[in-house]
């Protein structure tokens, strides 16, 4: 109980957040459509995962190389972008049931809490109640992130996995410890290795600030240098095991705009 109340103003400012964010929700919908555009989000993101799910269950093959019922056949790496190995995608497995517009709707809201959560934390480990609520509140409100989770959700959906990135660089900072960093880069690659660039990026960036704020007054080149590429080489290792879709995926790509001498 004590523990509750030492966290009470916390627990108030994450509910009144979420509140929040669902009302912007009810009024973006206008109170009676669904949460999803009717171009982008249906006609991508719920078929494509949709296809997926139904290919995993004709062919209980968690790698498979060619999508069958998709134009005339084609390399299964063509579509990776719309969630292959997507671990909130694949979730959807364990529930055939649920049709898979119901899910990303839902699972699009969940990303939205879970990541008001998680930035609320991140921010609250440095700054006081107000400051943290203040703060996850413009990143709620910033235009890119509700309006995308509506229309084009694979612009955010990587949102939590990046911020639990985030949060395992502090902890590698202070105790030494990586494997949240190296579980939630891997997670974020395989959501969406597009814009896994910028999201590399950016843990690199709040790694150098982690870095400078844990050892003020006591940096030199040398150690700069041999702890970056320290902090680098456990970058790599995330990269490395999404392997088996980055690979692939590429070959796709570079293969799949080869010229042609036919004529008709």
């Amino acid at each position: 109980m004590r523990r509750l109340n030492k966290y009470k103003s916390d627990i108030i400012s994450i509910l009144a957040l979420i509140i929040i964010s669902l009302i912007i929700i009810l009024i973006l919908v206008n109170f009676t459509n669904i949460f999803g555009s009717k171009m982008d989000f249906i006609s991508q993101h719920v078929v494509f995962p949709d296809y997926l799910r139904k290919l995993f269950y004709d062919t209980l093959d968690f790698f498979p190389n060619f999508a069958f019922n998709l134009g005339g056949g084609q390399n299964i790496y063509n579509i990776s972008y719309y969630g292959l190995y997507n671990p909130i995608i694949m979730f959807s497995y364990l529930l055939p049931m649920v049709p898979m517009l119901t899910y990303i709707q839902v699972s699009m809201i969940a990303i939205l809490i879970v990541s008001i959560i998680l930035m609320y934390y991140l921010v609250r480990k440095r700054c006081d109640t107000k400051i943290s609520f203040i703060s996850t509140l413009l990143f709620i409100t910033a235009g890119c992130l509700i309006f995308h989770l509506h229309r084009h959700i694979m612009f955010v959906n990587y949102l939590p996995f990046l911020l639990l990135a985030l949060i395992g660089v502090d902890r590698y900072f202070e105790k030494k410890k990586c494997s949240l960093l190296i579980i939630a880069t891997f997670l974020m690659i395989l959501t969406s290795y597009y814009f896994s660039v910028v999201g590399l990026f950016t843990i690199l960036l709040y790694g150098i600030f982690k870095y400078l704020e844990t050892n003020k007054g006591k940096i030199t080149v040398k150690d700069f240098f041999k702890d970056g590429f320290k902090f680098i080489f456990i970058l790599i290792i995330p990269i490395l095991l999404s392997a088996f879709l980055l690979l692939p995926t590429l070959a796709a790509l570079l293969g799949g705009r080869t010229s042609t001498n036919k004529s008709i």
